[in-house]
């Protein structure tokens, strides 16, 4: 009712198109294969209850949300090029231990340096969950922002088998060695741009529909009172989640 509310608000509206355009994309989101997808959405469905009725309004929900939202969405050329670096820039696969402070850094890196093997200083010393792999984590992208901007400014100029200086992270000082290199895809941004455009918008789209949402519920707290137990109970969760 408030999604309705605010649409009508705008001189906006939810047409049916928009809501089929809303199932393709939360297909797309589960799977890249339309079967896989679709058999995804079906469990999704039968474990929550969802039949047409329930579903379509979910879906219904969701393109009013992103109709309100679309107005204000801008992908700038950054967001393009960082999403163009993401998927075909180079990857750096790296060992990483994190100990809590400087000097126990320093000596980590003299010991490694000196040849002591780099997984068994992992397993003596990392306080990183990564610890549980010998300290071997996700291929790294100089763009990916998961990552902390320090680790990302010194993994780019690392080759095979160099080990990092000291580098301060929040929880401690990070180690890095790094394994392996895979080079950037030649693959021309111009090719591929609009491709790009369209999965940065959709990315901003779903940032901005999820705070309108919450913002909309912070606003009806203080005003509804549920009667129904189980409803309330429900409500109650998703309120803290």
């Amino acid at each position: 009712r408030m999604i309705a509310r605010r649409l009508a608000e705008s001189g906006l509206r939810v047409t049916d198109a928009a809501v089929e355009e809303e199932k393709r994309l939360f297909l797309a989101s589960l799977a890249d294969d339309p079967n896989d997808a679709q058999r995804l959405v079906n469990d999704i469905r039968r474990r929550r209850g969802l039949g047409p009725t329930r579903f379509d309004a979910m879906m219904r929900r969701s393109a009013g949300l992103r109709r309100l939202v679309q107005t204000d969405v801008e992908v700038p050329d950054a967001a393009i090029e960082q999403a163009y670096q993401l998927e075909y820039g180079p990857r750096y696969e790296c060992r990483l231990i994190v100990v809590a402070n400087l000097r126990e850094a320093g000596r980590i890196i003299n010991e490694a340096r000196a040849g002591t093997p780099f997984v068994d200083l992992v397993v003596a010393h990392s306080t990183d969950a990564s610890r549980a792999a010998g300290g071997l984590i996700p291929p790294i992208s100089p763009a990916d922002p998961t990552y902390p901007q320090a680790i990302r400014t010194v993994v780019k100029n690392m080759s095979p088998g160099q080990i990092s200086d000291p580098v301060n992270v929040d929880n401690g000082f990070a180690i890095l060695k790094c394994e392996s290199v895979t080079a950037a895809q030649e693959v021309a941004m111009a090719s591929v741009r609009a491709e790009l455009e369209q999965r940065v918008r959709r990315n901003v789209e779903g940032m901005l529909m999820d705070q309108q949402a919450r913002a909309m519920l912070r606003r009806a707290e203080g005003s509804l009172v549920i009667l129904d137990g189980t409803l309330k109970r429900a409500w109650d969760a998703g309120r803290g989640r």
